[in-house]
């Protein structure tokens, strides 16, 4: 075989020339210009290997491949519906003494990837040398360690990022603009985490190690990257990586909203010897969440824990329903309110049981869904589970709602039964430790979490306060900032399964509930009308000819004024809700305004702002 040096870096441009990246042979790196400035220096790649051997800096280049690639997809299960996919790559064949491998590189407009391909063998993975270096000790996000990526995203500089391994995904601020980290089509490989090296590098550190037979490939090693913080709102380069769906047939995967049962607000009147933690839902209390469902126009309605006894060592436990939840009855009765089931049930029992003999049963008695908890992990054996499960639940037409997740990685594109999943820190921190869940944490999700794909935050709390009056696990459970904040929260993070966390008492004829009223959870289209990092964001999400827009802010008031310039030539009727002079206070307006009209949004401490506009 014909080995060479590459004398003169091989450059690879996206298709609008922006974004440039540079492949080095003599020690195979990468580095990334956006617009002619520095966003990663030289970087190293590689793996190693249980025996110790490595590939990477020592590799020889064997051949160079350019590959080009124009088209789209597209998404029927996501925040927009036509997807471009554009990008120009190589392919790096190499060697490493007795190893043969490729590295192959795609640069988008608005981000680039690579990964490992490996040929036939068998492979014990220990470690990716994977690296991100930076020019400086720039402004920093990235989460705390999880098992579950449950956390905060707070600012930091790269020199103070831990060396320890911590949750994506990590947004760098670069003169050149932002660079956000993390993974995408993660299948029978270890999870990836990041971890601070020296000299303002990030280097890859994965949750396990990773036995693989080839020929096979690593996930992508992903980076957006955008001149400005609304470039990375609007990319779908996570799920545009992934492998395209394997359902031939998806016409039963219905998105929607759903109701959720007692135990979010904390108290059950027919129940009420459970409270906080411990409340529960019964046969009564679930036909009241059914009934505000249907008066509301949701789709579903979902039966959360303890509807059977999670601690039986029967290995069948998750098939045999308590006696204080009636379940062929409520799917009977839910039925007839034109209202689906999901149903909770611990991960472990799924493994117990067996994913298809569960499954099964619960098609046969009439379950569209079910959430699955307490994975809590990212290891090779885990995401194997994902998708073992994911096939399973799909033979049987049931959507699968993961919760105590790992971050997303583009699998609910091939899998779209994968109709959402938690793998965020969202409202239910309310009730578990309140001091994290702030109105800055909710405000930088979006430019954080939320960039990598769909996000179960639990929106709609209708008890709020401000941050003085706030209680941790009060009962009801209250949650900090205004209530039009939480009317924006559940267009501004993704979710095509949108749970509603709030009990029907603190919804029914109460300011603002009207917003949740034929509110869509898939959208055919995004603008991103305003974007300040972590501190407010505008967006307007379109489903048809009509518009939903959205703002949230910080701590601090603000005004925002945004061009309507993206409308079509035609009059719209607006519907806004407006932050007024209690966090509970909701303004309610109507007006008929044009592409020509200037929004002005008043946002009140820890506020928000939503609106629906109808084309006339």
């Amino acid at each position: 075989m014909f080995l060479f040096s590459i004398t003169q870096p091989v450059r690879i441009e996206s298709p609008n020339h922006r974004l440039v990246v540079q492949l080095f042979g003599d020690d195979l790196s990468y580095d990334v210009q956006l617009n002619g400035k520095i966003v990663i220096k030289p970087s190293h790649l590689g793996l190693e290997f249980s025996d110790r051997s490595r590939i990477g800096k020592q590799s020889q280049i064997t051949e160079t491949q350019s590959i080009r690639h124009r088209g789209s997809w597209e998404d029927s299960f996501g925040p927009k519906r036509n997807v471009p996919d554009n990008y120009n790559g190589t392919i790096l064949r190499c060697q490493n003494g007795r190893h043969e491998f490729s590295i192959v590189f795609r640069v988008y407009d608005d981000g680039f990837a690579f990964r490992y391909d490996l040929p036939s063998g068998a492979y014990g993975i220990t470690q990716d040398h994977s690296e991100f270096a930076f020019a400086g000790d720039y402004p920093t996000w990235g989460g705390q360690f999880s098992v579950a990526t449950e956390v905060q995203y707070p600012e930091t500089t790269l020199d103070k990022l831990p060396t320890s391994p911590f949750c994506l995904p990590a947004v760098v601020k670069t003169p050149a603009g932002f660079a956000a980290i993390s993974e995408s089509d993660l299948r029978n490989w270890s999870g990836m985490f990041l971890k601070r090296g020296g000299n303002e590098t990030l280097q890859v550190s994965m949750a396990s190690s990773t036995d693989v037979e080839g020929p096979c490939q690593s996930p992508w090693r992903v980076v957006l990257v955008s001149a400005y913080a609304a470039g990375l709102i609007s990319s779908s380069l996570i799920k545009t990586l992934a492998e395209p769906s394997r359902l031939k047939d998806t016409s039963w995967i219905k998105p929607g909203i759903s109701a959720w049962d007692p135990w979010w607000t904390g108290q059950n009147r027919t129940l009420p010897q459970y409270t906080g933690l411990g409340a529960r839902g019964d046969t009564q209390a679930h036909k009241r969440y059914i009934d505000f469902a249907s008066e509301m126009g949701w789709q579903y309605q979902l039966i959360d824990w303890f509807w059977y006894d999670m601690d039986s060592k029967d290995l069948d436990t998750a098939m045999k329903p308590l006696s204080h939840v009636d379940v062929p009855e409520l799917i009977r009765y839910a039925k007839s309110k034109q209202v689906k089931l999901f149903l909770w049930v611990h991960s472990k029992d799924v493994k117990q049981a067996g994913a298809d003999r569960l499954f099964e049963l619960y098609s046969k008695w009439g379950i569209a869904g079910v959430k699955i908890d307490f994975m809590n992990s990212d290891d090779q054996a885990t995401v194997r589970f994902y998708e073992e499960t994911l096939s399973a639940a799909a033979r049987h037409h049931l959507m699968i709602d993961f919760h105590g997740a790992y971050k997303p990685t583009g699998l609910d594109r091939t899998y779209p039964n994968y109709i959402t999943q938690e793998g965020v820190l969202g409202l239910e921190y309310n009730k578990l430790q309140g001091e994290l869940f702030t109105p800055k944490h909710m405000i930088t999700l979006p430019f954080t979490r939320g960039l990598l794909g769909p996000a179960d935050v639990t929106p709609g709390a209708f008890l709020n306060k401000a941050n003085s009056e706030f209680r941790t696990n009060s009962i009801p459970t209250e949650t900090r900032g205004t209530r039009c904040r939480q009317l924006a929260l559940a267009v501004m993070m993704s979710s095509p399964f949108l749970v509603m966390c709030d009990a029907p008492e603190n919804y029914r004829n109460k300011p603002g509930i009207e917003f949740f009223r034929g509110l869509p959870t898939v959208w055919d289209e995004i603008k991103v009308l305003q974007a300040d990092f972590a501190e407010s964001l505008v967006i307007a999400r379109r489903k048809g000819n009509a518009w939903w827009i959205v703002g949230m802010n910080s701590d601090q008031a603000k005004s925002i004024s945004v061009s309507l310039s993206f409308l079509a030539h035609r009059k719209y009727r607006m519907e806004s809700f407006v932050d007024g002079q209690s966090m509970e206070d909701v303004l309610v307006s109507k007006h008929e305004i044009s592409r020509e009209s200037q929004l002005t949004i008043q946002m009140a401490n820890a506020g928000g702002f939503a609106a629906r506009l109808i084309a006339q």
